[in-house]
């Protein structure tokens, strides 16, 4: 299931998702996705193909499902785009 970056359950923290997601010490692969997301979407790819992208690059640093993968790049990207908005 894909969540929408509105949804109410991105409140939580994306830690709660898998442990050290929040830690950039811990999880040094989240600026990569982050980056990745930036750029992707600045090319005008679609959300989705951009999320797909993301989530390969997360799965490649962390051994998890493609569900849980990519849940945690939405959550990420969620707090991502809204700490720019605000």
């Amino acid at each position: 299931m894909s969540l929408h970056p509105d949804d109410d359950r991105y409140s939580a923290d994306c830690s709660d998702l898998f442990e050290d997601a929040d830690d950039p010490e811990s999880c040094k692969c989240r600026n990569v996705v982050l980056q990745a997301y930036d750029n992707l979407t600045a090319l005008g790819m679609p959300r989705t193909q951009v999320i797909d992208a993301a989530t390969t690059i997360l799965r490649h640093h962390h051994s998890c499902s493609s569900v849980t993968a990519k849940t945690i790049v939405e959550c990420w990207v969620h707090k991502h785009v809204n700490a720019h908005v605000h």
